[in-house]
């Protein structure tokens, strides 16, 4: 309750009054509590309104724009549709749906993951570590940069500092356990200058598969629902060859699935 209080400007016994149920915080103190304890968007709305209070307000509300925003549970059917690589985050950067493509570039099976592992374990980062994406990702510091930018031009409640428990988390996944890289990934994040948060901003990639070669995408990550803090992230080609190359890693993923046929008698 001290750092609470302490990181969200309010007194230690202003803090222990809430907790015992003494006082009501105001919708400000309550948001700076909120912000602190590092609650998601969705959540703390939830949790605002439950006290009595507007949630953020947006200009497309439920009732005047029912299908706007996308639903968790729609977005496996909306990137299945798309050709090329895409998948879709929370604002705590787990991945909730993933298409057949960037599944085939990750080289992992997204329907078993789910089933096997945990939404915390589900993180893009951890899921970068686990499948070594340092070791795809040629252009690494400049798209930690660029993350890291974007960051820090959000709102002052919702920026991680390059300290935060849950930066150094994610840093560390993406380092494999390298303490010499993860040095290096914290160090550009430090040094990183903030951008204007805009609903959607992009950011060249460049993957090199071990088998096929280099794909150069733009990553596109944009808005598929604000309330929710729900985005989706598009992996667009930027020339012939990289369609070329992504079209072998995917025929290369169908092989590897495919069950194996049946021989006739």
């Amino acid at each position: 309750m001290k750092a609470v209080a302490e990181l969200s400007g309010l007194s230690y016994d202003t803090v222990r009054s809430y907790e015992n149920g003494r006082r009501r915080p105001t919708r400000d103190s309550l948001l700076n509590v909120l912000a602190m304890l590092r609650v998601t968007a969705a959540d703390a709305n939830a949790i605002v309104e439950q006290a009595g209070f507007a949630a953020e307000p947006t200009l497309y509300p439920a009732h005047e724009f029912p299908e706007y925003y996308y639903r968790v549970g729609e977005l496996q059917r909306v990137v299945e549709k798309r050709p090329w690589p895409s998948f879709a985050t929370n604002d705590a950067m787990r991945v909730v749906a993933a298409n057949r493509a960037v599944q085939a570039v990750w080289g992992i099976n997204f329907a078993r993951e789910k089933r096997k592992q945990s939404s915390d374990q589900l993180n893009l980062f951890r899921i970068g570590g686990d499948y070594r994406f340092i070791d795809r990702v040629t252009n690494w510091a400049q798209i930690v940069n660029v993350v890291a930018s974007v960051n820090k031009g959000r709102p002052r409640r919702t920026v991680l500092t390059a300290l935060a428990p849950s930066v150094v988390s994610s840093m560390e996944a993406t380092a494999g356990g390298d303490p010499d890289q993860l040095k290096v990934l914290l160090k550009i994040w430090q040094k990183a200058k903030p951008a204007p948060s805009r609903v959607q901003w992009d950011m060249p990639l460049i993957w090199r598969d071990p088998e096929f070669g280099e794909m150069r995408f733009i990553d596109t990550v944009s808005v598929a629902s604000e309330p929710d803090v729900l985005r989706f992230q598009d992996w667009h080609p930027m020339d012939a060859e990289t369609w070329r190359v992504l079209e072998r890693v995917i025929a290369r993923s169908a092989r590897q699935t495919a069950k194996p046929k049946t021989l006739r008698r």
